[in-house]
């Protein structure tokens, strides 16, 4: 599949997802029942996903046990970085607007990312550590403006 489609549709889905999260909670809805409901949708999905792009003969309990010790607590680390961070994205949807609190969650990736390139020794380039810059002083910029009013 084309990249600019699949880029589309993670910049849709990571665009239109929090607002309705926010309609969601922010109308007397139960957040206990809207995480429950939503991540047994997302698994259905992804399951779903699986079996037909054909990768339903593969077996997860093998996958799992030809891990080691470091990659199991890896493992269990993802998932409950995943689960935690859900669980207070949500929380704060309830409570600030989204407007304020995508610019933060979206500039904290991007810094990591930049500090694990380096660490790992990607190419980075001046128009790369300029778009950055720019980016960033965009969102300082928009989340001064959140406390301003």
């Amino acid at each position: 599949m084309n990249e600019i489609i699949l880029l589309s549709l993670v910049t849709l889905g990571w665009t239109i997802s929090p607002f309705i999260r926010k309609y969601l909670v922010n109308n007397e809805y139960d957040l206990s029942h809207f995480i429950f409901w939503n991540t047994n949708i997302v698994l259905i999905c992804a399951t779903l996903y699986i079996f037909f792009t054909n990768n339903y003969n593969l077996n997860v309990f093998n996958w799992v046990t030809s891990l080691n010790t470091i990659e199991i607590i890896l493992l269990i680390i993802s998932g409950l970085t995943t689960f935690f961070a859900v669980i207070s994205y949500t929380s704060l949807v309830e409570k600030l607007d989204i407007t304020y609190i995508y610019p933060i969650v979206l500039l904290v990736p991007l810094t990591l990312s930049v500090i694990i390139g380096f660490l790992l020794k990607e190419k980075i380039n001046f128009e790369k550590i300029l778009a950055i810059i720019i980016i960033v002083i965009g969102m300082i910029i928009l989340t001064y403006g959140q406390y301003k009013d």
